[in-house]
Formats: C-alpha cells, structure tokens, sequence
C-alpha cells in the first residue's frame, strides 16, 4: 500500500511539473557570427507588422538556429522583418536562448542531449526535444521567452 501510495504520489509531482511554464532568458547578440557553424536553420511564419509599429517593414518572422557544439548546443533566435512582398529582408535582432537556465528549470542533463526542432506552432512560438522530452517555447521577440514541457513522444 504504502509502494502504491508513494508512486502515485511521483506519477502526480512529474505530471504536474510536466504542465508548468517556465521563463528563460534569451542573451541579445550584437552580431550573427555563428552562419559558418549552423547545423540547423528554420524560419517561421511571417506576421504583419501594424502601419504605426513599422513604417519601412511590413512583416516579421523569426528563425531557429542550431549550432551543434561538440561541448553543448547553441540556439540563436533571429528576428528578421521585411517589405512587401518579402523584398529586402534584413536581420532585426539575434538573441541567444540561455541553455543553461533551461536545463536548470527542466532538472536535464547539461550538454547530454541534442537540441532538436520539432514544428512551429504559430508565428512566435515552435515546438522542440531535447532527448526524449518535448517542449513549446513561446513569446518569440520577448527578452525572456516561456517554455512548457509536453506529453512525451508516445511508443511506437
């Protein structure tokens, strides 16, 4: 009983954990200095940027950058906007997502698992893995992103 108590106990704190948002920082670049290295490279929907807000751009899209180091994964993410058309795309703003601190948040090993992307579920926000764990990252172009863990990959 008292097995069956304290497992249901662990199955409830992990399910529970499974379900809550985490903020991460991202770490602005001054600089793309990292193309040369680039493992991975996925740009998401473009969005229209209201008249006031842009008067020179019209859209904006974010892209994931992966860059697979033999120590650890870096994973930049770029704010590029555009004009009409997608005409004249130029490069916004590069921040670095904190690994660090997301290990941290989700108790994962550092540097033990790739970085994978998995889809982008809207305009600002994708999902990826890392090793057999899936995450929704959320609030693209904010300085400090949410992530939510999701149900893992279901067993063929």
């Amino acid at each position: 009983m008292r097995q069956t108590a304290a497992g249901l106990l662990m199955l409830m704190s992990v399910s529970a954990a499974a379900g809550a948002f985490h903020t991460v920082r991202t770490l602005p670049r001054e600089q793309a200095d990292y193309y040369p290295w680039i493992s991975f490279l996925s740009k998401g929907p473009a969005e229209k940027l209201p008249a006031e807000d842009a008067p020179l751009a019209y859209y904006r899209a974010f892209r994931v950058v992966v860059v697979q180091d033999p120590q650890q994964p870096l994973v930049f993410l770029e704010e590029t906007v555009s004009g009409e058309n997608g005409c004249c795309v130029r490069l916004a703003s590069v921040a670095e997502l904190d690994l660090v601190q997301l290990y941290a948040a989700f108790g994962l090993p550092e540097g033990g698992s790739e970085f994978r992307f998995i889809a982008w579920q809207s305009a600002t926000a994708f999902t990826f893995s890392i090793g057999q764990r899936r995450f929704l990252l959320t609030d693209l172009g904010n300085l400090r992103v949410r992530i939510q863990e999701r149900p893992p990959f279901s067993q063929p």
